[in-house]
């Protein structure tokens, strides 16, 4: 199917864009970090 080998070529994984596997918990920090940063906040948790 066409619709299907298009998506393969569009979507990606953090595996293939980082060459390695991540860990959830590695992921998790890397997610918090980046909203920190880009909002400009501290997110602390409850």
């Amino acid at each position: 199917m066409e619709v299907v080998n298009v998506a393969k070529r569009k979507i990606t994984s953090l595996k293939k864009e980082l060459g390695r596997d991540i860990s959830i918990k590695e992921m998790n920090k890397a997610l918090v970090k980046g909203f920190q940063k880009a909002l400009n906040v501290k997110l602390v948790e409850d």
